[in-house]
C-alpha cells in the first residue's frame, strides 16, 4: 500500500505474531489518550486474531487496530492507533479499511471516541455515523461519542423500496415536526394520505446533528432521528460532486443529504432549505427526483398521485377476475400494454415457450366491473409460479386499490394450489403493481421480484434459510415483524407480540374480513388470505389494545347460516388510534365499510365521542374453525383462567400458537 510514495501493509498479527512486542510498545507510549491497557490483554488480543498492524517497508509496526467481536455480531474497537510519524499518510484509514473487509460477515461495526480529541471527521470519512454519546468514566469530565459503521441494511430494508412512494425527509423537518410550535412540517404527518408515504431520514442527519455544541439538544435530536426509518449514506463522489455543481460547492451537507436520497432511489426529497428548494427544477432534471417544501409535497402528492392513492373501501365493490385469452393477437397486446421504451421483439420473448411447457403456460385478462384491465402472462413449473407479463391499463381509475388486489387474487390462487415459490420477471409491470408487490412481501433478487409461500410457523433459522438472509443477523422485534411480512401467511416461533381474541358480530366480520363472504362458501372455498387493510371500530373501553399484534376474530352468536361461536380468522393490528368519531372518521374513511351512520350508532350520536380503531391486514380465514369450547380449553389449560368473549381478551403465545395451529390445520 502506497500513500505520497511511502510504502506500507495492512495484515493481521497472526501472520506477524513477532511484532506483538512493538504493537505493545506503541500502545504504551500513545496511552495517556488511549489509556492503560495491560500486556496480558494485548497478548489475548493477539491469540484470538484480533490486531491488525500496519507495517512499514522496513517491517517496524507503524500503526495498529484492537477489536472484539460482541454478542449480536457487533464488532467493538478497541484501539486504532498510528505512530505520530506517521499520521497524515492514510495509515488510519488503511486499517479501518482492513477491518471492514474482514468482518462483513458481521452486522456492524462500533466504537466510542472522546469529543474532545475533535477527530470525528475520521470516523465520519470511513462511513462511520454518531449514533448516540455517553459521560465518560475518568476523573475527568468527558463525553464519550458512539459511532457505528453497518456493513449490511438491517431487516426492516427487508421490505423493498417500492412498497410505499419513497420520501426522505432533511434533519430540519424532523426537528421541525418535534418542535412545539404549529409548522408546516407538522402536516407531513397528518394530511389525508400520510400513512401511504414511506418517509425515511439519511443516516447523514446523524453526523449534522452530533455537530451541535449543546448536549442537551443533540441528545433530543438524536432521539428524533431513531424513531424514523433510516437510508444508507450515499458515498459515491460522482452523485455528491454533480449536485454541488448545482447548489453551490459550500452546501456539502445539503449534497450528501440529497445524495442520500438518490442513491436509495426516493422519488422526493422534503426539505425547508431554501437553498435546495430553489434548484428543484434543476435537480428534478438531472436526477428524477423531486424536491418540496412540506406544503409544496402535499399539495403536489394530493393533486398528482392522488388518484392512485390506497383506497381499499373500493375493493367492497371491486370483484377481480382472471379470464383465459382464448384469440391471442399478440402484436394488439403490445400496443395496448407496452412498457416505456420496451419494443416489439423484447416483448415477444415473454410468450415464448418449450413445447413440454406448453400445458404449463396461461394468458389472462384481468377484469373488473366487467371491463378489461389489464393482462397476466405465467408459467407454472412444479411448485413454482413465474408470472412473466402483468401489466395494468393506464387510464384505470384506483390502480393503486386494484393492484394490490389483483396481486391478491393471484396469492390465495396459489396457495390454493399448493404453490410454494411465486416470482415475476416483467421489469415493465410498472410503479403501482411494484408498489404492490412489495406491500405483500416480495422481495428483489437477482433483479425480479419473488416470494416464497406457506402455511404453519417457522423458526427464525429456517426463515432465515427460506428469505436468503444471513445466519447471523441481529433481531428485535422489529425486524422480526418485517421478516414475517416477507413470509406471510407464515408465522414466526419467536416473534411474541401481544394477541387478542376480539368478539365481533357475523354481519361486521362478512363486510370487515371478507367483502366476498358469500362467494367463499364462509370462507371454506378457498384458501382465503387478504393483505387488504381495513378499519375496525370500537368503543374506548377495557382493555388496552397495543400494536403490533394480532386479532383472532371471534364469531358471536349467528342467528343465520354460518359460523357461529368459533374463531375465523387471524389479522396483523398495524396501528391503534383513539381520538374523536369525528377524527377517526376522516382519517380511516377510506378503508371502507363503515359509514358515518355507523360511527354515529357507536358514538351515540356524539361526533365529540372517543372511539378507538385498530388499522388490520394480514387476514387470513380458518380452513377448521375452533369452536368456543376449544378455546375455552385452551386458555385454561395455559393460562389458568376462564375465556370471556364479551369484549377484547388478550391470550398468551402459547394458547395462539395451538389456536392458530389448529384454526389452519396443522394442529400438533
Amino acid at each position: 500500500m502506497s500513500e505520497n510514495n511511502i510504502t506500507y501493509k495492512i495484515a493481521n498479527i497472526k501472520d506477524h505474531y513477532e511484532l506483538v512486542g512493538e504493537v505493545i510498545l506503541l500502545g504504551d507510549s500513545q496511552k495517556k489518550t488511549l489509556g492503560f491497557l495491560p500486556e496480558q490483554a494485548f497478548i489475548d488480543y493477539a491469540e484470538r486474531g484480533s490486531i491488525i498492524i500496519a507495517i512499514s517497508s522496513k517491517f517496524k509496526t507503524i500503526g495498529y487496530l484492537l477489536f472484539a467481536i460482541k454478542q449480536n455480531n457487533i464488532c467493538r474497537l478497541a484501539h486504532v492507533c498510528v505512530a505520530p510519524e506517521w499520521r497524515k499518510h492514510g495509515v488510519g484509514n488503511a486499517l479501518i479499511s482492513y477491518l471492514k473487509k474482514t468482518t462483513t460477515h458481521l452486522n456492524s461495526i462500533i466504537v466510542k471516541c472522546r469529543r474532545d480529541y475533535r477527530i470525528d471527521h475520521f470516523w465520519e470519512s470511513n462511513g462511520f455515523i454518531a449514533k448516540s454519546e455517553i459521560n465518560g468514566r475518568g476523573s475527568t469530565p468527558s463525553t464519550l461519542t458512539l459511532f457505528e459503521y453497518h456493513h449490511r441494511l438491517s431487516l426492516l430494508s427487508l421490505k423493498p423500496e417500492s412498497s410505499k412512494p419513497l420520501a426522505v425527509i432533511d434533519l430540519n423537518i424532523v426537528i421541525d415536526i418535534a418542535s412545539s410550535s404549529e409548522n408546516e412540517s407538522k402536516a407531513l404527518l397528518s394530511f389525508t394520505y400520510s400513512d401511504e408515504i414511506d418517509y425515511r431520514i439519511s443516516e447523514h442527519s446523524y453526523t449534522e446533528a452530533n455537530r451541535n455544541k449543546d448536549k442537551d439538544r443533540r441528545l433530543q435530536t438524536r432521539q428524533q432521528l431513531d424513531s424514523i426509518r433510516h437510508i444508507k449514506i450515499c458515498n459515491d463522489p460522482s452523485i455528491i460532486n454533480s449536485i454541488l455543481s448545482i447548489i453551490g460547492k459550500s452546501n456539502i451537507d445539503d449534497a450528501k443529504q440529497l445524495a442520500s436520497a438518490i442513491h436509495n432511489n426516493a422519488e422526493y426529497f422534503i426539505t425547508k432549505d431554501t437553498g435546495l428548494t430553489c434548484h428543484s427544477e434543476s435537480i428534478q432534471r438531472e436526477f428524477g427526483i423531486f424536491v418540496f417544501t412540506p406544503t409544496e409535497f402535499i399539495i403536489n402528492y394530493c393533486n398528482l398521485a392522488g388518484s392512485d392513492i390506497y383506497f381499499p373501501g373500493y375493493l367492497s365493490n371491486s370483484d377481480v377476475t382472471f379470464r383465459p385469452i382464448t384469440q391471442l393477437k399478440i402484436l394488439d397486446l403490445f400496443y395496448e400494454y407496452k412498457g416505456a421504451n420496451e419494443n416489439k421483439s423484447s416483448f415477444l420473448t415473454y410468450f415464448r415457450i418449450k413445447p413440454s411447457n406448453a400445458e404449463n403456460f396461461s394468458m389472462f385478462k384481468i377484469i373488473a366491473h366487467y371491463s378489461e384491465i389489464g393482462m397476466c402472462v405465467q408459467l407454472k413449473s412444479d411448485n413454482k409460479l413465474t408470472i412473466r407479463v402483468i401489466r395494468l391499463k393506464k387510464s384505470i381509475k384506483h390502480m393503486h386499490t386494484l393492484s394490490i388486489h389483483i396481486i391478491e387474487s393471484i396469492l390465495q390462487s396459489c396457495m390454493a394450489d399448493g404453490i410454494e415459490y411465486v416470482s415475476v420477471t416483467d421489469n415493465a409491470c410498472g410503479r403501482l403493481v411494484e408498489q404492490a408487490l412489495g406491500s405483500a412481501g416480495f422481495q428483489i433478487r437477482n433483479g425480479f421480484f419473488t416470494k416464497p409461500l406457506g402455511k404453519g410457523f417457522l423458526s427464525t433459522s429456517d426463515a432465515l434459510k427460506i428469505a436468503c438472509i444471513h445466519k447471523d443477523a441481529c433481531f428485535n422485534t422489529t425486524s422480526l415483524i418485517d421478516l414475517e411480512h416477507v413470509l406471510w401467511p407464515r408465522k414466526l416461533d419467536d416473534l411474541k407480540i401481544p394477541v387478542y381474541i376480539i368478539p365481533i358480530k357475523p354481519a361486521w366480520a362478512s363486510k370487515l374480513i371478507s367483502s366476498r363472504w358469500h362467494q367463499l362458501s364462509l370462507f371454506g372455498k378457498h384458501y382465503a388470505m387478504m393483505q387488504t387493510r381495513r378499519a375496525y371500530y370500537r368503543s374506548n373501553k377495557g382493555i388496552n389494545i397495543k400494536s403490533p399484534g394480532r386479532i383472532i376474530w371471534y364469531i358471536s352468536t349467528n342467528n343465520k347460516s354460518g359460523p357461529s361461536k368459533c374463531a375465523i380468522g387471524l389479522s396483523f393490528i398495524n396501528q391503534v388510534e383513539i381520538g374523536t368519531a369525528k377524527e377517526l372518521y376522516k382519517k380511516y374513511e377510506r378503508f371502507g365499510v363503515y359509514t358515518w351512520n355507523d360511527i354515529s350508532k357507536l358514538s351515540s350520536n356524539d361526533s365529540n365521542t372517543k372511539l378507538m380503531v385498530i388499522e388490520f391486514s394480514k387476514t387470513e380465514i380458518f380452513d377448521n374453525m375452533p369452536t368456543y369450547n376449544f378455546l375455552s380449553s385452551t386458555i385454561n389449560d395455559y393460562e389458568n383462567r376462564n375465556f370471556n368473549p364479551v369484549s377484547p381478551f388478550e391470550i398468551c403465545h402459547s394458547s395462539f400458537t395451538k389456536i392458530y395451529r389448529t384454526g389452519i390445520g396443522h394442529a400438533k
